[in-house]
């Protein structure tokens, strides 16, 4: 199993293969990227895709960005997704760390659903540090 950074051009030529497993980690998001928000920011740089591929096969994605806070760089991990998360995530985190420290990240961040989180912190190399809670801001007058 190899891990890796996608660059942007390889990854507009690997979308068909990639995008299905992002769509499935979008399914349980808020709706606050669209597939093709996430296509666009990976091919300009303002997130980053990582890929577990096996062979000729990508068994999962994750998608990265840097966010820059006044006191200090989190890589912050928007998207994560594929089969077999427990056979190449070790291996995706220790490529993803080592990108977020080449580009000043002290820490590192995601928001996800309650099952993901017991994964990472099962370990003990993440904790929970937040619950974000979410409603809509319709009117309700």
């Amino acid at each position: 199993m190899i891990c890796r950074q996608i660059p942007p051009d390889a990854a507009l030529i690997a979308w068909p293969v990639i995008a299905p497993l992002l769509r499935r980690a979008l399914d349980h998001s808020l709706g606050e990227y669209s597939l093709g928000d996430v296509r666009d920011a990976v091919l300009k740089g303002d997130m980053t895709l990582f890929a577990a591929v096996e062979g000729y096969r990508v068994m999962g994605v994750m998608v990265a960005q840097v966010l820059p806070f006044p006191a200090k760089r989190v890589l912050h991990v928007l998207l994560l997704g594929g089969e077999k998360l427990a056979e190449w995530q070790p291996s995706m985190d220790r490529v993803v760390s080592a990108w977020g420290r080449a580009n000043g990240c002290t820490i590192a961040t995601a928001y996800c659903r309650p099952g993901m989180a017991r994964v990472l912190c099962r370990d003990g190399q993440y904790q929970a540090a937040y619950t974000v809670v979410s409603r809509t801001l319709e009117d309700t007058r």
